[in-house]
Order: C-alpha cells, then sequence, then structure tokens
C-alpha cells in the first residue's frame, strides 16, 4: 500500500510516496519466476492510473514492453505484458455481480516463453 499521484519531473509518469499522492493498494502473488522475468497475479484494491505498473516498477519489477516506466524492457516487446485474465464488478444497476476471464494471449505466451517462463 503506497500514495501515487505524478512524477514531479517526468509528467507522463505517477510515482510512489507522491506529496499530492493518493492510497493505492496492490496485492501480487508471483507464479513463476526466472532469471529475466516473473509472473505475478496483481489485485487491485483501488483504481489508480498505472498502479500496476507504478507499484511493481517500484518494487524493482516493472512490466516487461512498458515504454514509460521500463523502457529498456520496452523494446523487445510491442506492447505492455499485462493482461486481465480475471474481472469481476458489481453491476451499477442490477447490483448483479458480473464475472469475465480471458486466456492468455499468443503474444503475452511468447513473451513469457522468450523469459524463461513456462505458462
Amino acid at each position: 500500500e503506497n500514495k501515487i499521484g505524478r512524477h514531479p519531473v517526468h509528467r507522463q509518469r505517477m510515482s510512489v510516496n507522491s506529496p499530492s499522492g493518493r492510497t493505492a493498494k496492490t496485492q501480487y502473488r508471483v507464479f513463476r519466476s526466472s532469471e529475466q522475468a516473473s509472473l505475478v497475479e496483481c489485485k487491485l484494491h483501488s483504481g489508480r492510473t498505472h498502479q500496476i505498473r507504478v507499484h511493481l516498477h517500484h518494487l524493482g519489477n516493472p512490466l516487461l514492453g512498458d515504454k514509460i516506466y521500463a523502457p529498456k524492457l520496452a523494446k523487445d516487446f510491442p506492447r505492455q505484458m499485462l493482461h486481465a485474465w480475471k474481472l469481476g464488478f458489481r453491476h451499477p444497476r442490477t447490483g448483479e455481480w458480473k464475472h469475465f476471464e480471458a486466456p492468455l494471449p499468443e503474444d503475452f505466451k511468447e513473451a513469457a516463453a522468450v523469459s524463461g517462463l513456462q505458462v
């Protein structure tokens, strides 16, 4: 749990412990690791801009393909290796819980394999 707000110098970025930040909580669990990367599950308890990206970058484990927070890691990947495989929310009108699941895309699986991860 950290406060996230606009980075004081790099205005495209958000940063942890910004004086003007708002509380953001992300739980994470490591599924698999290799020397190059880790496959993690993140559960959001708030909804701040770039929340997962900022928290993982702050922990020293930025997203593969993230051109803003980890440009050196982005050169080999066409996009951020971030995927919402499970999503749930309460419908605002009916109050009914809605659940959705989506399998990993092929490019995500390929990025994992190149990084030494079996998914």
